[in-house]
């Protein structure tokens, strides 16, 4: 049977739009939606990215999930994950 992936969700506050994305609500259309996966990313602006990122690992983990240990953001060519640099 095929999977179900959402390829661009947001959690978290939205300054542009003034939206607000919250675990409980994201967990909720995922399975009424019947989706088996979603690529979740803080929204462009966030206030505090590492933070949001924190909560989306705990999602995970909440879920039965472990993210990937390549996930992050690039930047610049360079892996950011938390506020830290990654090493080349």
């Amino acid at each position: 049977m095929a999977k179900v992936i959402d390829t661009h969700a947001h959690l978290g506050e939205c300054c542009v739009f003034g939206l607000l994305s919250t675990e409980e609500e994201m967990m909720r259309r995922m399975d009424e939606c019947k989706i088996d996966a979603t690529i979740v990313q803080p929204y462009p602006g966030a206030k505090n990215a590492c933070q949001t990122h924190d909560r989306i690992a705990e999602m995970c983990a909440k879920r039965g999930v472990r993210p990937s240990a390549r996930a992050g953001y690039f930047r610049q060519g360079r892996l950011l994950r938390c506020g830290n640099v990654a090493p080349d």
